[in-house]
Parts: structure tokens; sequence; C-alpha cells
């Protein structure tokens, strides 16, 4: 719709009908072109600015919006950076779109709308491949089979339990990436008293959503490879047996300390890393936190990166 002027912005509806100005009703100082409207307009830089993109808009200033697309979706031989910005895009259409509504909000509505909501609409359109990815009508072989990394603005983790039938010990283990694939954080917690593998993987998500919180983490995916879990806690099954209801009230109490929280079901090959820090502790019979990787950890991370 941009790029054939089908928004209808006050500098292109002033050529086809008889308007009183064709200037921006935000700032009333330019005609209202798309580029204005998305891009640099004043309201519009602070959502740019203020984004997990963090980008200046100004150098756009006075350019077709074309120039804009094909900054972010045409590869760059010379440019390092130009892979990274086309993997960005979704979350650059939805956040032009979100500050388009907004504009229309205040125009048509008379209700301003923070920065903060703008981006936490338009991350919301950007994940929405992963709400409506539902184990139910897609067959695990249909799930990716890679890990993948989040889309700009979100946290993933990835968690899961190990439990010795024999010895009722387990353990439990998570980790942190961002966008950018980069660790943030990572935990292998040992337990000796634990009565079944359900109950490890509630714990690890627990754990996970606990340090979540900790870290002050707004918009979250959890990701594991118990369906049965992952299942439950997207209809909102927050009750359990005796040796996992406390977690899942907890976990549904949680909910409100976040933007967005997702939960997600993946098969094992996307799980890998979870599950050997998860095997850490139980190896070795210790728990142990991590903000920067161990070195065995190295490959792991590599092949997810890669992946």
């Amino acid at each position: 719709m941009c790029l054939k002027d089908g928004i209808p912005t006050r500098s292109i509806l002033s050529q086809r009908i008889n308007i009183e100005s064709n200037l921006c009703p935000r700032c009333n100082t330019e005609p209202e072109t798309i580029t204005h409207a998305l891009l640099t307009c004043e309201e519009s830089k602070k959502v740019w600015f203020l984004s997990s993109l963090n980008v200046r808009t100004e150098p756009f200033n006075q350019k077709p919006i074309k120039d804009w697309i094909e900054y972010w979706l045409l590869p760059h031989n010379q440019d390092p950076d130009s892979e990274e910005r086309i993997r960005c895009f979704p979350y650059v259409a939805c956040l032009m779109w979100s500050i388009w509504n907004a504009r229309n909000t205040l125009l048509f509505d008379n209700i301003p709308q923070p920065v903060q909501t703008i981006h936490n609409n338009a991350l919301f359109w950007a994940n929405q491949k992963e709400i409506t990815l539902e184990p139910a009508t897609n067959p695990q072989n249909s799930l990716p089979q890679i890990w993948t990394k989040p889309n700009l603005g979100w946290i993933k983790a990835n968690t899961d339990g190990a439990w010795n039938p024999n010895t009722g010990t387990g353990s439990m283990g998570y980790i942190f990436r961002d966008w950018k694939g980069a660790m943030i954080s990572a935990a292998s917690i040992f337990n000796d008293s634990l009565i079944s593998a359900k109950e490890t993987e509630i714990r690890a998500i627990w754990y996970a959503i606990k340090r979540a919180r900790e870290l002050k983490i707004k918009h979250l995916i959890i990701e594991s490879d118990a369906k049965e879990v992952i299942d439950g806690l997207k209809q909102n099954l927050f009750v359990g047996d005796w040796s996992t209801d406390a977690y899942l009230k907890d976990i549904g109490d949680w909910r409100s300390s976040f933007d967005q929280l997702i939960f997600s079901f993946r098969n094992r090959n996307c799980n890998e890393t979870a599950h050997v820090i998860a095997q850490w502790a139980s190896q070795n019979y210790a728990s142990m936190f991590w903000s920067t990787a161990p070195v065995w950890l190295g490959p792991y991370l590599d092949k997810d990166a890669n992946s």
C-alpha cells in the first residue's frame, strides 16, 4: 500500500479531493506525505528512535517511502548488517502500521497513544505467527526442526527437565536468548526429591518465568518440548496435583508481570540446548547459574545461531 500511494495521507488526498490543508495533522508544519507520516514527523521519529531498532529516520526526510523499504529489504554486499535488517523487516512493517493506526486514533477519536503502546501493538502483530502455531492443528513433523531466534524486541526462554524414576532425582534447565541469538541467562538446577517427569518440566518453566521477572523482561516466549504441559498452559489450566499445583498457580499469577507471554511447544531438535543444560545438574549433582556461556555450551549455541 505504501509503495502504491494507497495510504490516505493529507498530501495524497489533496491531489484527489478538496481538503482544507495538506499539512500533517500532528505537527502542522509539513505536508503529510507517506514518508512524513510514518517516518519523519516528530511524533514518528520518537517511535523509531525509542524502539528496539534505535533507528534515526532523519536521513529519509524528503525521500520517497520506496527508499526506506529498499534500505531494509535489499541485500548489500558491502554491508554486513543487511542480512540482519532483512530479518527485522516484519517488525519494521508492523511498526509502520502501528504508527499509522496511532495517527488515526488521534485524528478521529482524539485519543493519543503512548510510544510504548505503539511498540507493544507492533510486537504483538509481528509475533502472531508464534501465537497461531497450535500443536493441535499442526502435527509435530510440521513444526520447525531447528531452533529459531525470537523476533525483534522479544526474549526466548527454552526450558527442559530431566528425571530419574529410579532415584527420584532430577534437574531443571533454562536458557534465555535475545533476537540476535545472544545468551542472556541460563541455569541448571538439581533436586533430589521429584516424583515425575511432568513435575520437572513444570518446575523448569516456573524457574524460567521467575528469572524473567527478575530481569524485568516484558515480551517473553517460553519454549519447551513437554507438549502436555505447554498445551495446559496455553489453555490457562493452572491447577495440578500436590506436587505441581503451587508452581502452576504461581505461573498463572505471574502472567500479569509481562506485556506478552507466549507458551510454545517445540520438538527436541529445537530444544537441545536447554536439554543439555538440564542434564548438567543431574550429572554433577549440583546447581549452577550462568550470565555468560560456559565453554562446553559453546558448540550448542553456535549450532543454534547458525541454523
